[in-house]
């Protein structure tokens, strides 16, 4: 089993991964990151402001995606809801074209070779729907109603993806300062101990 400071260390390394997932280390170009953050600048260190570790955990939360993608399907409904009671707009055209013409003449056809005969016609229908039994109303109520729930839901997760991350950005940061203060105490009796 792991102890003192090794274990600590352990901790540490634990903590931040179950903080945040599938973060990309910052690159020269990124601004100077804000005084809360975990580990030091370097080439190969990861400096990670709260602010950011929230971001991407709101953007990479397999349950934000989820009720994002269930609020853009509620605002679908309520649209199709909608369209019972707007206008319709239908419009038909039609061309034909006759060639040749025959006639019956006795015990055989005659044949004609007359010019191509043309014809088009075109028409539209405009129709708007009347509700008289409220049907189409509920309707979209009940889909408004619907969309309302689901961005509540979208909110409560938002504010339990930023108070968990928070939470284990916080811890995470106690456990390195402490694993930095433990390691201090042990180079302390380290030194006392070789004297």
């Amino acid at each position: 089993p792991m102890r003192g400071a090794d274990s600590i260390v352990f901790r540490v390394y634990t903590s931040l991964f179950l903080a945040i997932l599938c973060v990309s280390p910052v690159s020269s170009q990124d601004p100077v990151a804000a005084p809360e953050t975990i580990g030091e600048a370097g080439p190969d260190r990861l400096v990670l402001t709260i602010d950011r570790a929230v971001e991407l955990g709101l953007e990479r939360n397999f349950r934000m995606q989820r009720s994002n993608r269930s609020s853009a399907i509620a605002d679908l409904q309520v649209d199709s809801a909608k369209a019972g009671l707007r206008p319709r707009f239908d419009s038909y055209a039609n061309v034909a074209q006759t060639q040749n013409y025959s006639e019956y003449r006795g015990n055989a056809f005659r044949f004609s070779d007359l010019d191509p005969d043309f014809s088009a016609n075109a028409y539209a229908v405009a129709t708007l729907p009347i509700d008289l039994w409220g049907v189409t109303q509920r309707q979209i109520a009940q889909s408004e109603y619907a969309r309302q729930m689901i961005d509540l839901n979208r909110d409560q997760a938002q504010l339990d993806v930023i108070v968990e991350i928070r939470g284990n950005y916080i811890r995470a940061l106690r456990a390195f300062e402490q694993s930095r203060t433990y390691q201090d105490d042990v180079a302390r009796i380290d030194d006392l101990i070789t004297r």
